[in-house]
């Protein structure tokens, strides 16, 4: 019989028949680790805010804490605990096994860190708490996910016989050694899980290798040549089989032709295979003989891991006629290492694929006083982005829950310019409310110095430099009032010349038939025989002459026609005087009908 210090259990007789709550714990732990039953990616006990102000949510799942089970069935919310302090405050909301009272239930800790909760626990989530002064009936803290989950499992496999992915697990393959024998669990932006292989950091790590030489060297071949010397080097592909690599050189080509310096790579050494050949795309380039330095960078994946490669410089002319001559040859191979190689996930589902995986509600918040912290950036690769994705989008699905039919309709393109398309013909793509007391403008266009040069006023007024003065343009296109200043107005602040092009053109089938010349004088040529270039139609009941020429300071008119017809001239000093119309007639010719009265007729002798 065993003595005191030795326990063995549990029986269905003897002293192992009967087991306490601490042998009951003791037992399961080994092989049932504390945590939440599921994985990530999954719903089960996680944390949000709760549908009422200061409440936190915890939604229903399972759970382990000591060898005990825990199982909620429908959601459960938990009051906050009020900050009294002036900075955020990290609390934990764990579930806790109470021996005392037989029963495991979630609790909330107060400003605890999320690896000292004490035994008996388990995590589900962290709880930024904000200060009490930031609490609003609309935010009132935020929730990330913290949870804990049970031990992930171990199993090998064979070929042909891969268990189902779960994220956290792993599988090897027994028969086999080296990297790329072991799989993680992963999960996939759409938030399907799949295998990716794993590959261990080598204790011996590559370091970035590079080359280079000044000696001058010249060719007229179209096709890429190493040069004498070559410039090149050795290197091993790390773990995830990618590389950067920079070339970089100084060159010129004689006449229009291009000078290019670009690489190629090749297995083992500079006799092995060809793995990335030399390309114009790869290439640092310059044109004509202007001197200059030039460089590439690319990624370079899809090496094998542990391979041995070796890159050169490679040049070549545009021309076979004109001589590129490169004076400074080098280039620089540096490592990629990730601690997960890239690895094909399952076949995408939607356009949506590559994305950060988000769910609806997600809050980014910049803790308080941060004034470095960007909510979300976007970083854009260098080089050509011809034909890229965009670098951020909002699609819209125009089918069904079913069959879903994304289209794109807000994006920022491969370069970060904004795009839009409306969602329906019958929708604004873009609306600027102004707030009840706005006074800046609604929106701005900014020269390259950051000085507005157009937009429109908080009163949706238009302005910009060829609508003349800034406030001038009411948007209705209707003054109510004197404007202080022209109402349309164009500057031309240069010295003009009598080549200079028109002002103004109105056109009929791609002939001018009125315009403002250089200066802003009228002009007119009718298109049709029978339609006059320029026609003035009276007032009703004029009292103002219809046509004038005046004086500099506008006092007195020189020459006009009066609402009759007539012509009147002036000294500059007086009112004008009517003239009479003259009517040259023959001797024996009748005075044709309709003749004004007082007019002079002259006849003459034959």
């Amino acid at each position: 019989m065993a003595d005191e210090t030795e326990r063995s259990y549990p029986f269905s007789d003897g002293p192992g028949e009967f087991v306490t709550e601490s042998d009951w714990t003791a037992m399961v732990l080994p092989w049932a680790d504390n945590g939440v039953h599921g994985h990530p990616g999954l719903p089960q006990l996680t944390i949000q805010p709760g549908n009422e102000p200061g409440t936190i949510q915890i939604n229903p799942g399972d759970g382990s804490v000591s060898g005990y089970h825990y199982r909620l069935t429908a959601p459960k919310v938990l009051t906050t605990v009020p900050n009294a302090g002036t900075t955020d405050r990290w609390d934990v909301v764990v579930l806790h096994l109470d021996r005392a009272n037989h029963e495991i239930r979630p609790i909330l800790l107060a400003g605890t860190n999320i690896y000292a909760i004490g035994p008996d626990r388990t995590p589900i989530g962290a709880w930024r708490q904000p200060p009490a002064s930031q609490v609003t009936s609309e935010f009132w803290g935020a929730a990330v996910d913290g949870r804990w989950f049970m031990g992930a499992r171990v199993r090998p496999y064979l070929p042909g016989a891969v268990p189902p992915a779960t994220p956290g697990e792993v599988i090897y393959n027994p028969r086999e050694t080296g990297a790329g024998t072991v799989l993680l669990g992963r999960l996939h932006e759409d938030g399907r899980p799949y295998w990716a292989p794993w590959y261990p950091l080598s204790s011996e790590r590559m370091d970035p290798v590079e080359a280079e030489h000044n000696a001058d060297v010249f060719t007229t071949s179209t096709a890429f040549v190493p040069g004498t010397p070559q410039v090149g080097v050795t290197f091993t592909a790390p773990p995830s089989g990618c590389v950067y690599v920079t070339v970089y050189a100084q060159l010129e080509c004689e006449g229009t032709g291009y000078a290019f310096c670009g690489y190629e790579i090749r297995s083992n050494d500079a006799s092995g295979p060809v793995v990335v050949p030399a390309s114009q795309d790869i290439a640092a380039a310059q044109q004509e003989s202007r001197f200059s330095g030039s460089g590439r960078r690319k990624l370079i994946p899809g090496l094998t891991p542990g391979q041995r490669y070796y890159a050169r410089t490679m040049h070549r002319s545009s021309s076979g006629t004109l001589t590129a001559t490169i004076f400074h040859r080098a280039i620089l191979v540096e490592p990629v290492y990730t601690e997960v190689a890239p690895s094909a996930p399952p076949p995408p589902g939607d356009p949506l694929d590559g994305a950060v995986r988000t769910v609806g509600g997600s809050t980014i918040r910049i803790p308080n006083g941060d004034l470095a912290t960007s909510a979300l950036r976007v970083r854009i690769p260098a080089g050509d982005r011809t034909g890229a994705a965009e670098a951020l989008g909002i699609y819209l699905n125009i089918g069904t829950d079913q069959i879903p039919q994304w289209v794109r309709k807000t994006h920022f393109d491969q370069y970060g310019d904004l795009q839009l398309l409306p969602s329906a013909p019958g929708n604004v793509p873009i609306t600027v409310q102004a707030a009840a007391t706005q006074s800046a403008d609604l929106l701005q266009i900014r020269d390259p110095s950051g000085n507005p040069v157009a937009g429109f006023r908080a009163d949706g007024t238009l302005y910009a430099p060829n609508l003349g003065a800034q406030n001038a343009v009411p948007a209705n296109s209707e003054a109510t009032s004197a404007p202080s200043e022209p109402l349309l107005e164009h500057n031309r602040a240069y010295s003009i010349g009598v080549d200079d092009p028109n002002i103004a053109e109105f056109k009929v089938q791609g002939t001018p038939s009125a315009w403002l010349n250089e200066w802003g004088g009228y002009r007119a040529k009718s298109p049709h025989a029978w339609d006059p270039a320029v026609r003035l139609v009276r007032h009703a009941n004029p009292t103002a002459n219809t046509i004038e020429i005046q004086d500099e300071p506008r006092t007195q008119t020189l020459w006009g026609i009066d609402p009759n017809g007539y012509t009147v001239h002036g000294n500059g000093t007086a009112a004008p005087v009517k003239m009479a119309p003259v009517l040259a007639l023959g001797a024996s010719d009748p005075v044709p009908a309709g003749t004004p009265a007082g007019t002079v007729i002259v006849r003459t002798s034959q």
